[in-house]
């Protein structure tokens, strides 16, 4: 479970209920984030039986805050080709999906949050 854990995202397990935390300040949505918010979503695609992932955040007045600006302008396929495709992952987990929103949930944040059951 540690290989799941960095700066910006750390994954723990209950029983079959894995909770993702969003721990990086203001939990802004980069092409790093998606990266390793993928890497997890192998992980527990590969798991066997019924499972449960919640999303949240370490932050107590904010969910995510959106996108660093300069990255979305440098890449012109970073909705369409990484947060639309993550966010369509959610959408289509054969697991149920919970975001537990603490807090604000800004541009990117929001469409993040709607991907959840």
């Amino acid at each position: 479970m540690s290989d799941f854990n960095s700066d910006l995202l750390k994954l723990t397990q209950e029983g079959r209920v894995y909770t993702i935390t969003m721990c990086n300040d203001d939990n802004r949505v980069t092409g790093r984030w998606i990266e390793e918010f993928n890497k997890i979503l192998d992980h527990l695609e590969s798991l066997k039986g019924a499972i449960v992932l919640i999303l949240t955040s370490s932050h107590p007045k904010i969910f995510c805050n959106g996108f660093i600006i300069e990255e979305l302008a440098a890449d012109p396929e970073f909705m369409t080709g990484g947060l639309a495709l993550l966010c369509h992952r959610i959408m289509m987990a054969s697991y149920a999906t919970i975001a537990m929103i603490n807090g604000h949930a800004f541009a990117g944040g929001a469409l993040l949050a709607l991907s959840f059951d």
